[in-house]
């Protein structure tokens, strides 16, 4: 995603479409048959923070929405249950004097779409007994 470039839904998505197929054919010839597991994603809550995940010093302005669309595209671009067996979330909740431009979701819309996400996603079996 150029950084100039305002994301969408549907560009941030596209985005994710040749990594996909990268991991998969990484995947299938590396280990056949094993699900695939993030150990680490994050984007920081600011303008450019889905065409430069990494770069955790941007002075580029806060953009809360532009965080919640990067893991929406990530979570919609591994739909089927086979693929993607987890994913851990970088930074959950803040350390330092800048929660809201870093990488944090706690409390912020990532946090509400993604806490949705994962309870639709979740079988009817995986539900906490009574």
């Amino acid at each position: 995603l150029p950084i100039d470039e305002t994301p969408t839904p549907e560009r941030l998505r596209h985005g994710w479409l040749g990594w996909r197929e990268y991991v998969e054919h990484a995947r299938e010839r590396i280990a056949p048959g094993k699900p695939i597991i993030f150990t680490e994603v994050g984007y920081p809550s600011v303008r450019t923070g889905a065409a430069e995940p990494w770069n955790y010093v941007s002075e580029a302005p806060a953009d809360n929405e532009v965080q919640r669309l990067a893991f929406q595209a990530f979570c919609e671009t591994w739909t089927r249950p086979s693929e993607l067996q987890s994913f851990y979330i970088w930074q959950w909740r803040e350390f330092g004097k800048d929660a809201a431009r870093s990488y944090p979701i706690q409390g912020k819309p990532a946090e509400a779409w993604l806490s949705a996400w994962i309870r639709r996603a979740q079988p009817a079996s995986a539900a906490p007994a009574p």
